[in-house]
């Protein structure tokens, strides 16, 4: 795995950004792009109900956050859980949800997951310790997006 989690490049060829963003409407947050501090890609506020995506990233990227930060919306409302827990869950949901729309992410997901949660090791542990938290969001952001996306492109989320 590359240690640090490779940017996206290129476009985004299914629309899943916009798909998203209606996804996330739906559930009361409003979505912008805007600047943002480097190394910080996108925030989710709960108390303002608002994702704001980094304007800087690539469409492809950007479509990947926005998964990753309504991930964040969905999960992590409440407190209790810990900020490495709630990055390996919001990135692993990302990864499923892009994957399905044919938007692949490892290059920077895969390092971004192993690296929240502490090592290879840690991260087979957080993924039995979160799998079920994480397919059953992976799955609903999915269904909802699904009828949104531009081509029809989801595949069936494992």
């Amino acid at each position: 795995l590359p240690v640090t989690p490779q940017l996206l490049l290129g476009d985004d060829p299914v629309g899943l950004f916009d798909a998203l963003v209606e996804v996330a409407s739906g559930y009361n947050f409003i979505v912008s792009r805007g600047e943002l501090p480097d190394g910080i890609n996108g925030l989710c506020s709960h108390l303002g109900r608002t994702i704001t995506i980094s304007e800087s990233l690539s469409a492809r990227h950007q479509a990947k956050t926005l998964a990753h930060e309504l991930s964040h919306a969905y999960l992590h409302g409440e407190p209790g859980t810990t900020r490495a827990i709630a990055e390996f869950e919001a990135e692993s949901v990302a990864y499923l949800v892009c994957h399905t729309f044919g938007i692949e992410s490892a290059s920077y997901s895969f390092s971004y997951i192993t690296q929240w949660a502490g090592g290879p090791n840690q991260a087979l542990e957080a993924i039995l310790a979160s799998g079920e938290r994480i397919r059953t969001t992976a799955e609903m952001i999915v269904n909802q997006a699904q009828d949104l996306v531009g081509h029809g492109a989801a595949k069936d989320v494992a």
